[in-house]
């Protein structure tokens, strides 16, 4: 229970909201995170998009629309 008391944000998305295969099991964790995260409007935006259910890789394009105007 300690550990877990110690997760950032950030780990406790890529364990808890992570993709699951079709039963249920979760799918591997990526490595890749974005340099973005050191935002915390950046890592605001992905948690709540990821608590609603939407996936990290629209999250993803939706931010850099918003950043860029276009994604990259």
């Amino acid at each position: 229970m300690d550990s877990i008391a110690k997760l950032t944000m950030r780990q406790v998305i890529l364990l808890y909201f992570r993709p699951r295969d079709k039963n249920g099991v979760p799918k591997r964790i990526s490595s890749t995170w974005s340099e973005e995260a050191t935002d915390p409007l950046y890592e605001r935006f992905i948690s709540l998009g990821l608590a609603l259910g939407r996936s990290y890789d629209d999250l993803q394009r939706e931010w850099e629309i918003k950043a860029n105007g276009r994604p990259s």
